[in-house]
């Protein structure tokens, strides 16, 4: 805890899971070589629908439902800094949602919610409240962080500050960029605190 200034206090802030908090690709990756693809046909990903992986959408979702019932939402790594960088901004003050569009495949919510709640114990991830589900606008965050370059663009189309989490796939995406999570406080409080010539949600 901290007993100083908590510039973000009575803020929202919509997190990601899946490329901000967990490496998907990295669990992703592993289930695949386990199921028999050769290391080649997996190269880091250059776009977020994995088209060096998959030569159709079909195949991507087939290969990701199979990886939800091997444990990706549950056991995918965390990535760096996820779980200090959620708590720095708790403790700046905020509400941090997590905002994921997990079960837009037709998984059971109630089993998503649960994966989720293991997943954040696992890694020590204290968050506030869940919004599962697009739009993700209706998370009613007053700031959004995600690496998807559709999600981002449909919030900033919709009037809502969203904050593209730097990842290969998302490059040509404007800023605002946190460039990992020791980047994101600072650039939350620069963005959010009074006197920010942001403005403070829709």
């Amino acid at each position: 805890m901290i007993s100083g200034p908590r510039p973000l206090s009575g803020l929202r802030v919509g997190v990601d899971l899946d490329g901000v908090c967990c490496d998907y690709v990295a669990f992703l990756r592993g289930f695949l070589l386990s199921a028999g693809r050769p290391p080649s046909a997996l190269p880091e990903p250059v776009d977020y629908e994995l088209s060096d992986w998959f030569d159709t959408r079909e195949a991507r979702v087939a290969a990701h439902i199979a990886a939800v019932g091997a444990g990706l939402h549950r056991d995918a790594p965390a990535l760096p800094g996820a779980a200090a960088g959620i708590g720095a901004l708790r403790n700046l003050g905020a509400s941090v949602v997590i905002v994921s569009a997990r079960g837009s495949h037709g998984e059971d919510p109630a089993v998503v919610r649960r994966d989720i709640d293991v997943w954040a114990q696992t890694h020590g991830v204290s968050c506030d409240d869940v919004h599962l589900g697009r739009p993700k606008s209706a998370a009613a965050c007053d700031v959004y962080v995600d690496d998807s370059p559709g999600d981002v663009l449909d919030l900033r189309a919709k009037q809502r500050l969203a904050v593209v989490f730097d990842q290969p796939w998302n490059q040509t995406v404007p800023a605002p960029r946190a460039n990992g999570w020791t980047d994101l406080p600072a650039l939350l409080v620069d963005l959010l605190a009074p006197g920010s010539l942001v403005a403070r949600g829709p």
